[in-house]
């Protein structure tokens, strides 16, 4: 696990906890939308948990990602379809990192 992995993962443990604070309030009828809707905003735009934030992928654990071979996802790379984030070498699957998708 990263270190920014972790800061996210804090972050959003707070982020949620504020909600509940702020949703008991709106149920006491106090007037915190404005609050509520930001916090909501910003727990919106953390990263989904399952997400490798920084992390590259390889071309097998793309090619699950998408639900194709991974030849299919080279033969999409050779039609220029799809491009890796990084070529480490010339040849074969593992030269290649690609940016999570789908």
């Amino acid at each position: 696990m990263t270190p920014l992995t972790l800061v996210l993962s804090r972050a959003e443990r707070r982020l949620i906890d504020r909600l509940e604070q702020l949703e008991s309030q709106l149920d006491a009828g106090e007037n915190v939308w404005t609050e509520y809707l930001a916090t909501i905003t910003a727990l919106a735009t953390l990263p989904a948990r399952g997400d490798r934030v920084g992390e590259l992928l390889t071309t097998k654990e793309l090619a699950a990602r998408l639900s194709v071979s991974p030849k299919t996802l080279l033969r999409r790379k050779k039609a220029n379809q799809i491009a890796p984030a990084l070529q480490l070498g010339k040849r074969g699957r593992a030269a290649l990192r690609w940016k999570a998708q789908a």
